[in-house]
């Protein structure tokens, strides 16, 4: 991955951590309720398109299942790094309903991506 993704993908990664070792400001009403799964899902598939964006920037040539299956690893167990950290944050607690909000996220972006913009089939993913 190129120095420039690098650096975004760090500082992406810092403002989760900031975002998700944070106490809650105030108690969500219950009209917001799926709020925090939304959040999940779209940050760490925010994370998993940034990491995929930088593999395929990158001058290497990588087969397709590293294209997929890297970034979605990576924002996986940055959520579950993540999930663990919360263990000792005040009001925050380990969830592993959270763990696969954020892998479901990393997983659809890299559905999207692969399939409809780099038009990559899947039975390429399985090929090296």
């Amino acid at each position: 991955m190129r120095f420039p993704y690098q650096v975004l993908t760090f500082a992406y990664g810092a403002v989760l951590f900031c975002l998700m070792t944070v106490p809650p400001p105030f108690e969500k009403p219950e009209r917001l309720a799926a709020l925090p799964i939304v959040a999940h899902v779209v940050l760490f598939a925010g994370m998993a398109a940034l990491v995929a964006l930088g593999i395929r920037r990158s001058h290497e040539r990588v087969p397709p299942i590293v294209l997929f299956a890297v970034p979605v690893a990576a924002s996986a167990l940055y959520g579950l790094f993540l999930e663990v950290v919360q263990i000792g944050v005040p009001l925050r607690s380990f969830d592993w309903k959270d763990v696969g909000w954020d892998a479901a996220g990393a997983v659809g972006v890299q559905v999207v991506l692969c399939r409809l913009v780099w038009k990559i089939r899947f039975r390429a993913l399985l090929t090296w």
